[in-house]
């Protein structure tokens, strides 16, 4: 069969998508023929760019993964594919759909069938089924109406071996992705590509919803399959650094051990950063120093509030001795030369004026080298969601998805003003980005391709700084 997967951009980032990869790998080892269009493709996301591809390569079967703010734009194509050709079964996977599948088949009748959760097992599992005129109706994960109109939507299950799923490299290029940016402007080498090494995060912290996908389920690959995966991508595409998207990477200690021991191993000379927040209680010397040695050298810190108030509020299980162990770690890994970012956020519904100040006097206080402060999005799937569903929203149907992205989301505040927020949002920003610390930021860096993106990154953030954000006094 053929099959044409798409993901669409987001913001200026070229990135894998590493889902439809995965996915995308496991169709073609099922003998099946994969196109996908993402965000790497020439005019990525645009309509006409998709028909053409859809004439050209004639998909029997059509899937998009769908972000919440992505949700109209994604059912705009949908529609357009039922008139391209009728015939192409249609489904829709990702976070926002395992969050809302009921919602999306009710809205976007375009829409044939929906995944919840992950779909690597899944997704060629139907196609098996569908095309043979075999029985489908008990596919974990599966969404999809009934003869008589009735929405069903089964329980997803948990892949447990995620070292058993090939490399998404059998279906993308990682050189593609090296055309803009990636997150994070500080690559010390290119070329350098995403990749993860686990799924899914234990903790419940109430602005997330990753539950939707994981359901709270975090496992981790075999460190030798992962390790086999740069390797693989060292020795075939020249890659000379990995940017690991784990949310988790240190939580087993083991884990992250074993991954170092094997890249001194291999010996293998490449780069790496954790780029979506380690949590600062995971971490001691003896492990921040084996990292390092290992290639090591940017961390990312999710430390979101200084208010113990709105951590226990927020639900990060974070008690005072893990605190203080946890900027202890901060502060180590800044002395051993690693590049620091600490992830904050500013604005939480229920959050007081006192407790923006406790977040803004410990952003200043430790020894980051740079800080992303940023507003709570009620994502469906997270607690948060439920908190904004009969305050702001009586249901789903009233809801303007394409507002939830940062910069466009009106948040509601019970007891400050938005201009309030925003104004100590700059106001911390000003404050943290001194010349001092800029210099001792630069003085790490290794490379001229880190000065130019430090360059730009700094640039477009003191220059968003004074544009007008997505407020509600």
């Amino acid at each position: 069969m053929k099959i044409f997967l798409i993901g669409l951009p987001v913001e200026r980032y070229t990135q894998p998508m590493l889902g439809l990869g995965y996915i995308g790998a496991a169709l073609i080892n099922k003998g099946h023929s994969v196109k996908i269009h993402d965000m790497a493709s020439q005019n990525a996301g645009d309509m006409a760019q998709i028909e053409k591809e859809i004439n050209e390569f004639k998909p029997e079967y059509l899937g998009i993964s769908v972000l919440t703010a992505q949700f109209r734009k994604a059912a705009e194509i949908i529609k357009a594919v039922k008139k391209i050709n009728p015939k192409i079964v249609t489904m829709m996977g990702g976070p926002h759909i395992s969050s809302v599948p009921e919602h999306t088949l009710k809205t976007t009748m375009d829409t044939d069938f929906v995944f919840v959760g992950e779909g690597d097992i899944a997704v060629p599992e139907f196609i098996r089924l569908h095309s043979s005129g075999a029985d489908y109706t008990k596919l974990p994960g599966l969404g999809f109406r009934t003869p008589d109109g009735k929405i069903t939507v089964n329980k997803a299950e948990i892949i447990k071996d995620i070292s058993s799923l090939d490399f998404p490299w059998k279906i993308l290029n990682p050189l593609n992705y090296n055309k803009g940016e990636l997150q994070g402007y500080t690559a010390q080498r290119r070329p350098v590509v995403t990749v993860v090494s686990s799924r899914g995060c234990p903790y419940r912290c109430t602005y997330c919803a990753q539950m939707s996908i994981f359901n709270y389920q975090f496992r981790v690959r075999d460190p030798i399959n992962f390790v086999d995966e740069m390797e693989y991508l060292y020795n075939n595409f020249g890659t000379r650094e990995i940017q690991l998207a784990d949310d988790n990477f240190t939580f087993y200690r083991e884990h992250a051990e074993k991954v170092c021991n094997e890249i001194l191993k291999r010996k293998l000379d490449i780069s790496w950063a954790l780029i979506n927040g380690v949590r600062i209680d995971k971490l001691d010397y003896e492990l921040l120093k084996l990292m390092k040695k290992a290639g090591c050298y940017y961390m990312a810190f999710g430390l979101e509030f200084g208010s113990p108030r709105m951590l226990k509020i927020c639900k990060k299980g974070l008690n005072e001795d893990h605190l203080q162990k946890g900027y202890d770690n901060v502060k180590l890994a800044s002395r051993m030369g690693f590049i620091t970012h600490g992830f904050f956020l500013m604005g939480y519904p229920t959050e007081l004026p006192e407790d923006i100040e406790m977040t803004a006097k410990l952003i200043t206080s430790l020894p980051l080298d740079r800080i992303s402060i940023g507003m709570p999005i009620p994502y469906p799937g997270s607690e948060l969601f439920g908190w904004y569903m009969g305050k702001k929203y009586k249901s789903l149907d009233d809801i303007d998805w394409d507002e939830f992205i940062e910069g466009r989301f009106k948040p509601l505040w019970e007891n400050m003003t938005g201009d309030h927020v925003i104004k100590r949002i700059r106001q911390t920003y000003l404050k943290f980005y001194t010349p001092l610390r800029i210099l001792r930021f630069m003085m790490k860096f290794r490379t001229l391709e880190q000065f130019s993106a430090a360059y730009r990154g700094f640039s477009r953030g003191f220059l968003n700084l004074f544009k007008g954000v997505g407020t509600q006094k």
